[in-house]
């Protein structure tokens, strides 16, 4: 209802439906390909453009894969459900932020309890200071200095998206661990 209602107020006041494709359509078409700390800046600026449909509907629907088997897993613990789509959100977007994770990481703060078993959280939070601290440093030396590389850059944000899927993972499994 709120969607619906929102829709009709933005559509009132633009005056037609054009402002979908602007913020939608953006979003799922991926026409930017600035460098940011997600995956898919440099996949599509590799790949050909014949190809790119294709990997657009892939990448999109690999998020929306998601919901349905975390739900039907964690129903008794729906807040858990939905920290963790945040969090899986906050990955694989298409023009993700730094304040992404900084959202849905206290939020699973709270389920410190049935946190309690998961490992490698010092490595991984250790992968994730690394890659805080030398991301902005090898964006300026490759996009402001022109000594660095793009590859270098892009291998940053790759090992920053697997901390953040090791995380999220480790979470899953010590909440599963914690039920039985």
């Amino acid at each position: 209802f709120w969607a619906a209602a929102v829709l009709g107020v933005s559509r009132g006041l633009m005056g037609d439906w054009d402002f979908l494709r602007g913020v939608y359509g953006f979003v799922l078409s991926v026409p930017d390909l600035a460098p940011n700390v997600g995956l898919f800046w440099y996949f599509f600026v590799e790949i050909f453009d014949h190809f790119k449909p294709f990997f657009l509907f892939i990448f999109q629907y690999h998020i929306a894969v998601y919901p349905l088997p975390l739900t039907m897993r964690f129903q008794h613990r729906p807040l858990f459900a939905a920290v963790m789509l945040l969090g899986i959100a906050s990955v694989f977007k298409s023009y993700p932020s730094v304040a992404d994770p900084a959202f849905y990481a206290p939020l699973l703060i709270t389920f410190r309890a049935h946190l309690s078993g998961m490992r490698n959280l010092f490595e991984l939070g250790q992968v994730v200071l690394f890659v805080s601290v030398l991301a902005p440093l090898f964006w300026h030396l490759w996009l402001v200095s022109g000594v660095g590389n793009a590859n270098f850059y892009y291998a940053l944000t790759l090992a920053y998206a697997i901390s953040q899927v090791m995380i999220l993972s480790e979470a899953l499994l010590a909440t599963a661990r914690n039920e039985r």
